[in-house]
């Protein structure tokens, strides 16, 4: 029995790792600016930029890009650009 529990507690807090590393920064907090990577360890980090249709974050570099009345939009694919573009 015991050794059940064992496992189900490594199992939730592999998932919970799991989830806090996949989530992207943190929304909010203190002084993050938007685009912020707020786990920065002192190595030098890419921007990341939040998805306006999805909401998830992806690093700048990978990101699709609209150009729209002279600002850029990012987005994490083709699917949420286009949905973007045909929802204005």
């Amino acid at each position: 029995m015991k050794n059940v529990i064992i496992i189900l507690i490594i199992f939730f807090v592999i998932r919970y790792l799991r989830r806090y590393l996949q989530s992207g920064p943190a929304k909010g907090g203190a002084g993050g600016a938007q685009g912020s990577n707020p786990r920065s360890t002192g190595q030098e980090t890419e921007d990341m930029v939040q998805d306006p249709v999805c909401g998830s974050y992806i690093p700048i570099s990978s990101a699709v890009t609209l150009q729209e009345d002279g600002r850029t939009e990012y987005f994490c694919g083709t699917e949420c650009r286009d949905k973007y573009f045909k929802d204005r």
